[in-house]
């Protein structure tokens, strides 16, 4: 049997937490106790505690998107079905739903 690299005062530290831990938690207690953050991540799961992963961006800074995501946001405001709409690629996809985005804000000016 393998020795733990956490002690049962850290292992109850780490399960005493409330609310869960999330990613900004989990770099200070590393830091702290002179852990890596990837191994707290790691202890943290195995003991089946909640963990809120840092959202993923994109290299500006903004929330990924799906696709999916990007076709129902266009389905619910033109109240269609868009079934093979995922297929296209997201660029596409963006782009079109910007363009009916501004369709749909200069019908709601005009009132038609």
């Amino acid at each position: 049997m393998s020795k733990s690299a956490y002690s049962e005062q850290q292992v109850a530290e780490l399960m005493a937490r409330p609310g869960g831990w999330d990613f900004a938690s989990v770099n200070t207690y590393a830091g702290v106790n002179g852990l890596k953050p990837a191994s707290v991540r790691a202890k943290i799961i195995s003991l089946k505690l909640p963990y809120e992963s840092k959202p993923k961006t994109t290299k500006s800074g903004e929330p990924v998107i799906g696709k999916a995501a990007i076709v129902a946001v266009m389905e619910a405001a033109l109240g269609v079905n868009f079934a093979s709409a995922v297929k296209m690629s997201k660029t596409d996809l963006q782009t079109l739903a910007a363009r009916l985005s501004v369709l749909v804000e200069s019908e709601e000016v005009t009132g038609n």
